[in-house]
């Protein structure tokens, strides 16, 4: 690849060259076939599914494992890749490495090892596809996901788990039940905070209604929970975000208004204006139909239209403006703060060419709100 990548450089120094040209100076210099990879990675669209198929013999040992892929549009393309499937279980974990190439690719060294608790096509998380897990591990991981000692190998279960229940091979509750086993549980920010975010999609866009509504207060309890235990800044952001994203219940509301109205803070949280911003806005939405919904918006509103461009912003509690630019009161008899230096002279204006003239801009006198009007919103998604 090195003296392919030498000669395309070489060859087209000073020049123009596209991709196919590149493909075919090291296609030339690989037994693989890189012309068929690329048109099928780079020029189609789409991605495979790839199925696990597990056969046990008395429950005890594999008899055969292979993996299939299927060209999800019918038309019985291949994507040629490679896959390290991970054969899961309490005290160990192999993988191997596996050409998927074909339609189907058995896996001979794993017949006569002990059943594995799950097997993870996509073990080491860079394949790409969509990945169907055979039944038993599909219940094995639904259940015990919190368990896997390893948090790449947690992380790939997940997104694992996630592309099932798009699929509808596994319900949405059962999802966000593991979701609120599995987070105090991890230790890897990441996993956490993708588990945060795809819990709010499946809170509000794959549970019924009446589900959501019953399951509401322990989910909250979970995200303020998590909130107050995160050790770091950023997530503790995450769990905020998610909680301020999935408050449903009375109290969750007006635990919000509360933090808005700066009547109850974050412990360890910091909050810039436009977290206040986006909390008033959700807050809108949520009180929208509420007895008391006009009384907020008619609050945020007033927020809005109070604050000018660059001023100082209404204070929350009813106090005195805040000003994020004004210097703190000298102590009497302390001494003087040093004089500001002088603005930089402004650079002169270039010259006009002969016969024309340049038109003068005018001053602005639009003062923009913080927030938008919300006497009137406009229908929005679920937040």
């Amino acid at each position: 690849c090195r003296d392919g990548l030498r000669e395309y450089l070489s060859s087209y120094r000073f020049g123009n060259a596209s991709w196919p040209d590149l493909i075919q100076m090291l296609d030339a210099r690989t037994p693989a076939d890189l012309a068929a990879w690329s048109h099928m990675w780079v020029e189609e669209p789409g991605r495979p599914t790839i199925a696990t198929r597990l056969t046990l013999s008395d429950g005890s040992a594999i008899a055969a494992l292979s993996f299939a892929q299927e060209d999800p549009a019918g038309r019985s393309r291949l994507w040629p890749q490679q896959i390290h499937p991970l054969l899961g279980a309490r005290d160990t974990a192999p993988s191997f490495d596996v050409d998927l190439d074909t339609a189907a690719v058995d896996l001979p060294q794993a017949a006569g090892r002990p059943a594995p608790d799950f097997v993870l096509a996509n073990g080491a998380g860079i394949a790409y596809g969509d990945f169907v897990p055979d039944a038993r591990s599909l219940a094995w991981l639904s259940q015990h996901l919190p368990e896997i000692p390893d948090e790449l190998v947690r992380g790939v279960a997940w997104l694992t788990l996630w592309d099932a229940m798009l699929d509808g091979r596994l319900p949405s509750e059962r999802l966000l039940d593991l979701a609120r086993k599995a987070l105090p549980a991890e230790s890897a920010e990441l996993n956490t905070q993708r588990m945060l975010s795809d819990l709010g999609e499946t809170y509000w866009r794959y549970l019924a209604a009446d589900r959501r509504d019953a399951l509401a207060p322990a989910v909250e309890r979970a995200l303020w929970d998590g909130l107050q235990d995160a050790g770091t800044t950023s997530l503790k952001s995450a769990y905020f975000r998610a909680y301020r994203r999935m408050a449903l219940t009375p109290e969750a509301v007006q635990r919000l208004e509360r933090i808005w109205s700066e009547r109850e803070r974050v412990s360890g949280l910091p909050l810039a204006e436009r977290d206040f911003t986006a909390l008033a806005l959700e807050l809108a939405a949520a009180r929208i139909d509420a007895p008391d919904g006009q009384r907020v918006i008619g609050q945020l509103d007033a927020l809005g239209a109070a604050r000018p461009a660059g001023g100082a912003r209404p204070n929350r509690a009813g106090g005195p403006p805040v000003s994020s630019t004004a210097r703190p009161p000298r102590a009497a008899g302390g001494p003087r703060a040093p004089p500001r230096a002088a603005p930089a002279p402004r650079r002169p204006p270039r010259p006009t060419a002969p016969g024309r003239s340049r038109p003068e801009r005018a001053a602005s006198t639009v003062t923009e709100p913080l927030l938008p009007s919300l006497s009137n919103p406009r229908p929005s998604s679920p937040i």
